[in-house]
């Protein structure tokens, strides 16, 4: 069985090695869409870890989730895997019980075991808890950020989302720009097998305002117009969005 992973980058070198020691030990290639306009140390963290390779793709210097979607949809149909897992930076998956995400390779024989040809999984927004440490590029990722609760600083979205994540090529699936779902497609049969997952995006109030500017500079007209990505989050809202959670119980 061939397992890979899709993800396409810009600017990624705080979640690069977290996202590398994820999936390294499970999946047989990592390949990264990375964006040309990237000049930080993502490509050089990537060079350490030989099961990935870059691809480098040009969108231009604003971002644009449909041309992204269609880049990862493209390179989804490329594949020769059995299995291909679509996933952000921050997107750490594993599977539902009985297997436990401190074993990686259960992962692996999940997906072995799994039937049809499209995965859906639960991602956790995920914060610091009051009792947690710095996050570590040299720890286990998943478990530095087990504790989460409901997403308050945009309404609607609740503790956790579904995402089809994890998907078999040669069925002509297409992911929906600025969405979590797929374009409507006969062929699908969608699996009993359900994965879990973390989401990164909250875990750290720093990196989150960080990152959040990055991506709301570089908004192409396009995103605007859809409403893709448009958060208007400040600094402050971030740190009070994650201040909130500090006690809340553990999810993972």
């Amino acid at each position: 069985m061939k397992v890979s992973v899709i993800s396409r980058w810009y600017n990624e070198e705080f979640f690069a090695p977290f996202f590398l020691n994820h999936y390294s030990p499970w999946v047989d290639e990592i390949i990264i869409l990375l964006e040309k306009a990237t000049n930080d140390k993502s490509e050089e963290i990537i060079s350490r870890y030989p099961k990935v390779r870059v691809e480098y793709t040009d969108t231009g210097k604003l971002l644009n989730d449909r041309l992204l979607s269609n880049l990862l949809s493209d390179k989804l149909e490329e594949l020769d895997s059995d299995w291909v897992i679509r996933a952000d930076a921050d997107e750490f998956l594993f599977p539902e019980s009985p297997y436990t995400y401190r074993n990686l390779h259960e992962s692996r024989d999940a997906l072995e075991l799994a039937d049809g040809n499209l995965i859906n999984n639960w991602y956790h927004w995920v914060y610091r808890h009051e009792t947690d440490t710095d996050l570590d590029p040299t720890l286990p990722t998943v478990e530095q950020r087990r504790h989460g609760g409901k997403y308050t600083i945009w309404p609607g979205m609740g503790s956790r989302y579904l995402k089809p994540s994890i998907v078999k090529p040669g069925i002509g699936i297409r992911w929906i720009a600025g969405d979590q779902r797929i374009e409507p497609n006969s062929k699908i049969i969608l699996s009993s097998t359900i994965f879990n997952g973390a989401h990164w995006q909250t875990a750290d109030a720093e990196e989150w305002a960080r990152r959040n500017h990055k991506n709301e500079s570089r908004l192409s007209e396009e995103n605007i117009k859809n409403n893709w990505g448009v958060k208007n989050f400040t600094r402050e809202m971030i740190f009070a969005e994650c201040e909130s959670h500090l006690k809340d119980p553990l999810v993972i």
